[in-house]
């Protein structure tokens, strides 16, 4: 497991691109532990690595993946959060699954 490092924030964004590639190259499974528009704080799980490849995963690489920004108030209040709050949306919807995390492998 890696934890979010740095201070407290919402998940804006995710290269999902990148996540995959890193996971092939390393023949591992990771599973991004919060979802596009979730609070998270220090030492909050943000990677589930699964596979014996874990010790090839650049930690760094996968840190540099996920973006994040402050919390907004409300989509009424701040018309800059209309966009955050779509893609939070596409985000937590990944159809019918045991697990709303997303798996890249």
């Amino acid at each position: 497991m890696l934890s979010h490092r740095a201070t407290s924030a919402i998940v804006i964004a995710v290269n999902l691109e990148a996540l995959v590639a890193e996971a092939r190259r390393a023949d591992v499974i990771i599973e991004l532990a919060p979802r596009v528009g979730d609070f998270v704080t220090r030492d909050d799980p943000l990677f589930l690595l699964y596979g014996n490849g874990t010790t090839k995963i650049d930690e760094h690489r996968l840190y540099g993946q996920v973006a994040f920004g402050p919390e907004r108030t409300s989509r009424h209040e701040d018309p800059d959060c209309r966009p955050c709050a779509a893609s939070a949306e596409a985000g937590r919807w990944q159809g019918p699954r045991r697990s709303d995390r997303l798996r890249f492998a």
